[in-house]
């Protein structure tokens, strides 16, 4: 069974001086990271921590590793860039197995000759289960030139070597938006929880949904083949074959071939879609055994006032600790606000645009005969690849 630690909030101080052209006329800056780890695990080596800059304007990333004193130097141009930093790190056994580490702010100046900053890292287990393989919000375009959203769909991967079972596994949207200031104050709940705008779990009493080693779930938003003429030929989602889709009674199409998920709660009025913008972020969560739904839900409803404070929101703050993957996602080249905490995604991934038929896919680590095990840094910079063909059924080799 899972065991997740409670988060360590991050720590961040800010330095930064001086100013200097090179030879091109291109002002360069000498930057300098240093990161530590929270304090009971301060006996760790600080080597190998992997950090990465990546320039908001031009999208160029530089990355590097860190020494033996936890302290990594890059020659960057001067510039605003969003930063992580991650490692994974063979815990004593007081801890378990493999500890994951990892730190993110968005939107800093690199300015002067000599900049500096130093991160405490933030901790969580490190969870190889249940991972988000594929998701695809964007939609595609008919082909009168219409956005068509109905082909949407999530692929939850199991990344493990042995059976696991789907029963109770929920999927949520958040309620933060990553691309704008928010005047709902979603983020109250960060970082030891996350405010839900939709969830949807899959049915079962706990063994009646088997997932073999890497093999997915396909969620589908309307489970037909949306590549007929009846839909939208220039769809690439056959959600025919999908494990569940959601369902949001009358005003929704039921499709009887594919089992319903349970609507757990949704914000929408109608019929839910995923933000196919991509100004939203996603995660997948799950009770542990002998858990009641119902008596989570009520510990952990709350309200918050709307933007004009004439009415309060309904939502669901899930806590981290039962969260096993999640995905921070941007329209943008950098966030204004992130929705999941650093522990659950310290990075985030863009998405391609409404209706460009493109999905974001999380990368294969490596390979155990024909079963894919994936990426899992925490860290969706690292972990995930945006513009992809859609391939909900199978794990693509190249």
């Amino acid at each position: 069974m899972k065991k997740i630690v409670l988060l360590m909030s991050a720590l961040i101080a800010l330095f930064v001086t001086g100013c200097s052209d090179d030879d091109n006329g291109v002002k360069l800056s000498a930057a300098k990271a240093t990161v530590e780890f929270p304090q009971e695990y301060t006996s760790l080596s600080k080597d190998s921590v992997e950090v990465i800059f990546k320039n908001v304007a031009s999208g160029r990333s530089y990355a590097g590793k860190t020494d033996a004193t936890g302290t990594v130097e890059l020659t960057l141009e001067e510039g605003v860039y969003d930063i992580s930093a991650s490692v994974e790190k063979k815990s004593d056994e007081n801890h378990g197995t493999v500890l994951s580490f990892q730190a993110s702010v968005t939107a800093v100046s690199v300015i002067g000759e000599t900049w500096t900053r130093r991160f405490e890292l933030q901790f969580a287990a490190l969870n190889k289960e249940w991972l988000i393989r594929e998701i695809y919000f964007t939609g595609s375009k008919t082909p009168a030139a219409k956005n068509y959203l109905n082909d949407q769909y999530v692929v939850i991967y199991n990344n493990t070597d042995h059976i696991l079972y789907a029963d109770g596994l929920s999927f949520c949207e958040t309620y933060q938006m990553t691309t704008t200031q928010q005047m709902v104050n979603w983020k109250q709940f960060l970082p030891t929880r996350v405010a839900a705008a939709a969830i949807y779990t899959v049915p079962g009493t706990g063994a009646q949904y088997p997932v073999q080693p890497g093999k997915g779930v396909v969620l589908a938003g309307l489970g037909v083949n949306h590549t007929l003429e009846a839909y939208n030929l220039n769809s690439k989602a056959d959600m025919s074959k999908a494990d569940f889709e959601w369902y949001d009674g009358e005003k929704d199409t039921d499709v009887p071939e594919v089992p319903n998920l349970l609507k757990t709660f949704s914000s929408s009025a109608t019929v839910w879609i995923m933000n196919s913008q991509g100004n939203k972020s996603y995660f997948v969560f799950k009770l542990d055994d002998g858990m009641d739904m119902k008596t989570f839900l009520d510990e952990n409803y709350v309200e918050v006032p709307n933007a004009a404070g004439s009415k309060n929101l309904p939502a669901y703050a899930i806590p981290v600790k039962y969260i096993y993957d999640g995905v921070e996602v941007s329209a943008q080249t950098a966030l204004s606000e992130h929705a999941l905490p650093a522990s659950v995604d310290a990075g985030f991934t863009v998405g391609s645009g409404i209706a460009s038929g493109k999905v974001v896919r999380r990368k294969v680590a490596s390979w155990d005969g024909e079963r894919a095990i994936l990426t899992d840094t925490n860290n969706s910079v690292n972990d995930f690849e945006t513009g992809k063909e859609p391939s909900p059924y199978v794990v693509p080799k190249n």
